[in-house]
């Protein structure tokens, strides 16, 4: 199931975030508190696209996407996207940009 992130979801979203890139390969120096602001300050955006992909009552993936207009385009520019470590190359992150893009046309 996909759906949109709304405020109640950050802390999920942040959990998320530390557990797949605080580890092996990436190794990077995130932690719950100094994460919880990148996908706040995402939604905060007025075109910001943020959905997420539900297994069994808990997000396993979500992407966040903005909206950049240039030269007369208006280009989606995809800044996250996060799977879970449990369920990666189970083409989830495939299933989320792909419902984006159904998204998108139908807006």
């Amino acid at each position: 199931m996909f759906s949109n992130i709304d405020d109640g979801d950050l802390v999920r979203c942040s959990d998320l975030y530390v557990a797949s890139f605080h580890e092996f390969p990436w190794n990077e120096e995130w932690t719950p508190n100094n994460t919880f602001e990148k996908p706040s300050d995402f939604l905060a955006l007025p075109k910001a696209v943020a959905i997420k992909k539900i297994s069994i009552d808990d997000t396993c993936g979500f992407l966040f996407e903005e909206v950049q207009r240039w030269n007369g385009a208006t280009p989606y520019c995809l800044k996250e996207i996060c799977i879970s470590k449990a369920i990666q190359r189970e083409k989830v992150g495939t299933a989320l940009t792909m419902t984006l893009e159904e998204m998108l046309r139908e807006s």
